[in-house]
């Protein structure tokens, strides 16, 4: 084998290497914590932080996610994150969120929405692909 040939295979491989050295990365840094457990763990509250910055906003975009395919209509451009509540229960791949959100037009409101969400393997990478059970909102009346 000729050396240019060794030299181009070893770049292709270093390239395919990096690739999915940065896809298992994203995965790592998208995984949702206790994801295979039963324990029941708070993650996110007022007095507890167990996620990392990119975690928060994933389930952020979960709750506002359900909260769009639950109520036909909503958009969050007159309304503002408040709170975010988030607890693995018990069974594999279930979390209980509690989302509040605030309006900005003329008379503020706090709407508080909670939910459990089963989320499957892909959203592990930073989808969003989750099923919703026990779904109440205020933003319903908004």
């Amino acid at each position: 084998m000729k050396k240019w040939m060794k030299v181009l295979l070893g770049v292709i491989v270093a390239v395919i290497l990096i690739f999915a050295g940065s896809k298992i990365h994203d995965w790592y840094i998208w995984r949702a914590p206790y994801y295979n457990s039963t324990k029941t763990v708070e993650l996110l509250s007022a007095r507890t932080q167990k996620l990392n910055e990119n975690q928060e906003e994933a389930f952020y975009d979960i709750a506002r996610g359900a909260i769009q395919s639950e109520i036909k209509g909503i958009k969050f451009t007159n309304l503002d994150d408040y709170s975010l509540y988030v607890k693995k229960t018990g069974p594999k791949h279930v979390y209980y969120i509690d989302y509040v959100c605030k309006s900005t037009v003329l008379v503020k409101m706090r709407f508080d929405t909670t939910m459990r969400v089963k989320l499957d393997s892909s959203s592990l990478k930073g989808e969003t692909h989750f099923t919703i059970y026990n779904f109440k909102s205020d933003l319903s009346k908004f």
